[in-house]
């Protein structure tokens, strides 16, 4: 009786210092209905690796028109395999996230007897919204470096997020390759994310890189980013994503470059009608907008630490998409200077930002 006893006194001290093993989740494989089967089914179809094709995961289904039900679907067909939360498609295993402790992490070749062929994200109800938010893998966790599968053929933007030092991928791989801890598709032409540990304050893009994803913009590490004549998409569908680090106070662009430019460490097109990115961490309180801007990208002064006073002026044809800021966000209200009856004032208005009209008779 007192071994009993001792046995499960061991247990609960056990989950309390590691946490339960199950966690909650089912440890098999759900028993889906025909048609909830063919709904997972479709998101193993063979993809582009590093793919943010609607409707490709359930990150991609968040915001895109799938109904809750859907996401339900989704939700109820993850379950539990030793320290991952997977689901099991028709061609193979997406990791959904990392359960464990460890923070050198081997992404297994298969799960179940099948390969792991996606690593995707995991779903927490909010309440708030009244709807599921999705995060990486390796949320809230604090991982050094995870090793990739020769059988690993798609990773979900937002994935690696908090892994530090280094990827590592089996030379097998025919999609990924790895050098210096960072990740790029096979060719090594596209980089697709940069741990923290693994770049300098200013980092310069390799001159074999023509495209970048958002995820290597992210990086708390970097906080000039310097891209080569021959970057020719940095690949993010909206710029809310583009340099979200909270680190990064400059953009370079050689002056060759036929796709981008900058300007005081701000992104623009190269014609400098459209201002992409305004850089997160950048110091300056005020900023103006140049007289050749007409445009802003969407989110274009998302996750603003410093910037107070923004002057906008007669040029401008669309600028309130740009000053979108996410609730969860604190951020100082701005100050709108620009000309009456102008976007300047639009957007003024539609923020309740305060506005500061601009002599009309100035030639600015």
């Amino acid at each position: 009786m007192q071994k009993i006893k001792r046995f499960f006194i061991f247990l609960l001290i056990a989950c309390m210092l590691f946490g339960c093993v199950s966690c909650g989740y089912p440890t098999r494989a759900p028993d889906l209905s025909a048609e909830d089967r063919e709904l997972i089914d479709t998101q193993s179809d063979d993809r582009i690796p590093y793919s943010d094709a609607p409707g490709y995961d359930l990150w991609d289904h968040w915001g895109t028109g799938t109904s809750q039900e859907e996401n339900e679907i989704y939700v109820n067909a993850m379950y539990q395999s030793g320290d991952f939360l997977v689901s099991a498609y028709k061609e193979g295993i997406c990791i959904n996230r990392y359960l464990g402790s460890s923070k050198m992490v081997e992404i297994p070749e298969t799960i179940d007897n099948k390969p792991v062929i996606k690593l995707g994200t995991y779903p927490v109800w909010n309440e708030h919204y009244h709807s599921y938010s999705f995060y990486g893998l390796f949320n809230e966790k604090e991982i050094k470096t995870v090793q990739f599968p020769s059988s690993l053929k798609e990773i979900i933007a937002d994935t690696l997020n908090n892994v530090q030092d280094a990827v590592v991928v089996s030379e097998d791989n025919p999609y990924y390759t790895s050098e210096n801890g960072m990740l790029y598709n096979k060719t090594k032409d596209y980089l697709l994310f940069v741990p923290e540990n693994a770049a300098d304050s200013t980092f310069a893009v390799p001159e074999n890189v023509v495209r970048i994803t958002d995820d290597v913009l992210t990086c708390e590490a970097i906080d000039t980013l310097v891209l080569h004549e021959k970057i020719e998409q940095i690949h993010s569908d909206y710029a809310r994503d583009i340099a979200s680090s909270n680190h990064l106070q400059c953009f370079e662009v050689d002056a060759n470059n036929p796709y981008y430019a900058s300007e005081d460490g701000v992104l623009y097109n190269k014609d400098k009608t459209k201002l992409l990115r305004y850089p997160c961490g950048k110091e300056d309180e005020m900023f103006v907008v140049p007289k050749s801007v007409k445009s802003f990208e969407t989110y274009a002064f998302n996750y603003i630490q410093y910037l107070k006073v923004v002057v906008i002026g007669k040029n401008v044809e669309e600028a309130v998409s740009a000053f979108t800021i996410p609730d969860e966000i604190e951020t100082k209200p701005y100050a709108i200077v620009g000309y009456k009856g102008t976007e300047a004032e639009n957007v003024a208005m539609h923020y309740d930002y305060a506005f500061i009209p601009l002599d009309l008779a100035s030639e600015w």
